[in-house]
């Protein structure tokens, strides 16, 4: 049986009265696609015109029942035949060919002649035809959450503004709305992420999408489909960076992701809204919140659509959850949501154990990353700004480095830092970082590790298998309480010279000011992949005294960040940065600024 002719059967079983339960196991569909059919092709307006006709018989079986022969009452008779043979058409149309009755007209201009071409041949690369368009629906249909059928239900929108909870496959779900608004509208579909690398998981879910369903190979970047059955021929799938450079001259709908995370918004913002600023297409932004420092934040609540507006132009918007949990047209033009991970297991989602997630995380931590709550990082040590214009994208930035080889960095040198974990604490880290060299004249944090509720054995293990992996010259470790037992096993068994730090206020001043000094110039660089593990660790380190007074620096370890480890880590790795090597690379760098004579 062929899907059309299935999808027929279907709406005949349907207008006949049968469950959708029953219509999928006699035709070996699922439910969900039986539902999907009966929305996208509007069987129940179909089913009220059947009751229609039926109404119709009723009368007209009445009509002919009566013996009366005067023209009038012969009049009525023809009239309602006539009514029943129009209701009969309407109720036995054939399926739609396109699911997407409220899309936006075409981009192509009405006066300018279409061109001839001819029918692409069935082998051409990335060809996708009106069946092959349909399946891929009904795949679509298939696959998304009801969260994420709100989403489409609004994909007309000139601007959607989502914000978040990790992991709720947002990345995924925008990925297929994009190709199925592409092979559905002819519009060209743009994504922009913080990086080149992360853009690249939008095509790489596409082109998996399209394999499991089609079984199509789906080639290119730039992505190039052939739509022989559209207007349009064809149109483009783009995958960018944020490099300024990289997102002009191109147009088309906008996805932008994970904003809360990307380095000067306002500037990528402002650039790539203009691809869609043609009234055809349209933005969309989603991300996880970050901190209420980043720039992103005020184009949430509205405080970048007030800049430079008369008093009485400005708006106001109500960000809580309460107000837009199911989403909310904004007085700024944008259409706004709030998907917690509560939220999308209340509508479906079936991918979290909610209990496991709250053990994972601090509360903290899960309010921020799970429940859509920006966090005020005012009172850490670091700031924001400078720690998110230290990441970088290795591939563009660190030509030596090759992650996935045995030996990342071959023989290049490089410390490690360790913060070790006893029983009841969250998490053991460890943080390899590149010190400047000939050819780069930055330090680099290369890898971080987090181990959750790992043994000292496993935490052992880790570190051995570092040591192989890179050239360590220099490891430091906390040597005090839990500590001081795998500090003395490092040292008998793996690395006879590690250092052991011991806190006290004077050595957590100096790691502190060391690493602040480095980000104000400019002198450090973090690998973009370990942002969700190094920002929020080293944004909960704040300043405190000790109980004689004397200022020193701490983070709530288990209470507010399950990740401060990781900042200790880092730390520890650069305690082997020298004063005189400082200076030497504040002198390259031309800056002018005052001299580091804290050290």
């Amino acid at each position: 049986m062929t899907s059309t002719h299935r999808r027929e059967t279907a709406k005949q079983k349907f207008l006949a009265g049968e469950r959708i339960s029953d219509i999928a196991r006699a035709l070996d569909v699922s439910a969900n696609t039986i539902a999907a059919w009966k929305r996208r092709y509007g069987w129940e307006a179909l089913d009220a015109a059947g009751r229609v006709k039926n109404a119709i018989a009723d009368k007209l079986q009445s009509l002919l029942a009566n013996d009366d022969n005067s023209p009038a009452h012969q009049a009525k008779i023809d009239r309602y035949l006539g009514y029943l043979e129009r209701a009969e058409r309407i109720r036995s149309q054939p399926l739609e060919t396109s699911s997407l009755p409220d899309a936006p007209h075409s981009t192509r201009d009405e006066s300018t002649p279409k061109k001839k071409r001819g029918r692409p041949k069935a082998s051409e690369k990335n060809l996708i035809d009106a069946d092959q368009t349909q399946a891929l629906l009904d795949a679509f249909e298939e696959a998304i959450f009801d969260y994420q059928r709100e989403w489409f239900d609004v994909r007309f929108k000139d601007g959607r503004i989502i914000l978040k909870s990790r992991q709720i496959g947002a990345t995924y779900y925008f990925a297929l709305e994009a190709l199925i608004i592409a092979i559905t509208t002819g519009r060209n579909q743009i994504f922009v992420s913080a990086s080149k690398k992360q853009a690249a998981q939008f095509r790489r879910n596409i082109i998996r999408f399209v394999k499991k369903a089609l079984d199509i190979d789906l080639q290119g970047d730039p992505m190039r489909l052939i739509l022989p059955d559209h207007e349009a021929g064809e149109v483009y799938l783009h995958f960018l960076g944020t490099q300024v450079s990289s997102v002009q001259g191109y147009s088309g709908d906008l996805y932008l992701d994970e904003c809360a995370w990307v380095r000067k918004f306002e500037d990528i913002q402002e650039v790539a809204s203009a691809m869609a600023l043609q009234a055809v297409y349209r933005e969309t932004y989603f991300t996880t919140p970050s901190t209420m420092d980043h720039d992103f934040y005020k184009f949430w609540t509205g405080a970048t659509y007030n800049q430079d507006r008369a008093k009485d132009e400005q708006i106001t918007i109500n960000i809580s959850h309460a107000a837009l949990k199911e989403g909310q047209d904004c007085p700024d033009g944008y259409w706004r949501q709030i998907v917690t991970i509560e939220d999308a297991i209340r509508k479906g989602c079936t991918l979290f154990n909610l209990d496991k997630v709250k053990r994972k995380y601090s509360p903290a931590r899960y309010a921020m990353l799970c429940l859509c709550q920006f966090i005020d990082y005012a009172a850490s040590v670091f700031n924001f700004k400078l720690l998110h214009a230290a990441l970088v994208e290795i591939a563009e930035k660190w030509k030596d480095v090759k992650p996935l080889e045995a030996r990342p960095l071959a023989e290049t040198e490089c410390w490690l830092g360790y913060d070790p974990s006893g029983e009841g604490d969250d998490a053991a880290a460890l943080v390899v970082i590149a010190p400047p060299n000939s050819q780069y004249k930055k330090y680099r944090v290369v890898e971080v590790i987090r181990m959750d509720d790992a043994d000292y054995q496993q935490q052992f293990e880790q570190v051995e298998l570092l040591l192989k992996r890179y050239n360590i010259t220099y490891m430091g470790i906390d040597h005090q309480g839990e500590g001081s037992g795998v500090y003395q096993q490092v040292v008998s068994k793996l690395f006879p010279t590690a250092e052991g730090i011991r806190y006290d206020p004077e050595i957590k001043t100096q790691m502190i000011i060391k690493l602040q000094t480095l980000l104000k110039r400019g002198l450090i660089e973090i690998d973009n992949v370990y942002l969700d593990d190094v920002l929020p660790a080293l944004l909960a380190i704040q300043r405190s005294g000790t109980r004689g007074g004397l200022p020193t620096y701490t983070a709530k370890r288990s209470a507010d960040t399950g990740h401060a480890d990781v900042a200790w880590a880092l730390l520890h790795a650069l305690q082997n940065a020298e004063f005189e090597t400082l200076i030497e690379l504040e002198t390259e760098s031309g800056s002018d600024e005052e001299s580091l004579l804290f050290f």
